[in-house]
């Protein structure tokens, strides 16, 4: 192997972003620890859930460990109560194997914690009543589809529809949900209704070798949707977790929130968001 492959070996090897939200279809096969764990946590969440009276929650987990970011959740999905699939179920964008690719999935509450999370760790929000409603209807119909981007992207800027994270597909549900009915019919619509209605993204910033690494060797991962004079110096601006709560509770549309956690181990990260 020349110096030159070695280098890019090496940088693809280095290569930790800030913000983890999908799918890595990891080939790492489960434990039955991990099985345990997945079961434990998601037990501990229905009762969780089941102790709040809601119709539709919205659960936040910890699939990578982003405390340099000053952040802790990843990403955060809607489960509903009363889905044909079954009684608390998750609705929520994922990206597919760390492809360009995502889409709109329901799953079971312990497949949830079955992919690989750093942590197990859930933060639950329960929305006001009415957001609750137009989010159960939402969630059943096409209009799930509303919040994908043509393609994914880990780091995708909320004001540019080119590209969009999982994050970004529960930012614009939110958005069809408080909008009137049938006014927004796509992304970049949605995105506007968020900005309009008090939505700002959170600021990370990814380092330039990060940057050119994820060029070359990760298809979900794009930086030309971000202003170029700040992308190029790796600020950068996407949909976290924290800035959904942020929005909800701007809009005085969150009613209480809740952690569920099984996981003892010591950790630095003091963010709670």
């Amino acid at each position: 192997m020349n110096v030159l492959s070695r280098f890019l070996v090496t940088l693809m090897l280095a290569i930790a972003l800030p913000v983890q939200a999908g799918s890595e279809c990891s080939e790492r096969q489960l434990t039955p620890e991990d099985s345990r764990k997945a079961t434990e946590i998601a037990l501990r969440l229905r009762e969780a859930l089941e102790g709040t009276g809601a119709a539709v929650a919205l659960v936040a987990r910890i699939g990578s460990d982003v405390s340099e970011q000053g952040l802790r959740y990843t990403h955060m999905g809607a489960v509903l109560r009363d889905h044909p699939k079954g009684r608390w179920t998750f609705v929520h964008a994922l990206n597919e194997c760390s492809s360009a690719r995502h889409g709109v999935y329901d799953e079971g509450l312990i497949n949830f914690f079955l992919d690989d999370p750093f942590r197990y760790e859930a933060l639950v929000i329960v929305p006001t009543e009415p957001l609750q409603a137009r989010l159960a209807e939402i969630l059943r119909g096409a209009e799930a589809k509303i919040g994908l981007a043509p393609a994914y992207s880990t780091l995708a800027y909320p004001r540019a529809a080119r590209y969009g994270n999982s994050n970004t597909w529960l930012l614009a549900m939110l958005a069809v949900a408080d909008a009137e009915q049938g006014a927004i019919p796509d992304l970049a619509a949605a995105q506007r209704h968020a900005a309009l209605t008090g939505y700002t993204g959170d600021r990370v910033r990814v380092s330039f070798w990060k940057r050119a690494g994820a060029r070359l060797f990760r298809a979900n991962v794009r930086f030309d949707d971000h202003p170029r004079a700040r992308a190029s110096q790796g600020d950068l601006e996407t949909v976290t977790v924290r800035s959904l709560v942020r929005y909800l509770r701007g809009r005085g549309a969150l009613l209480a929130e809740t952690v569920v956690a099984i996981d003892t181990r010591p950790w630095t990260n003091r963010a709670y968001y």
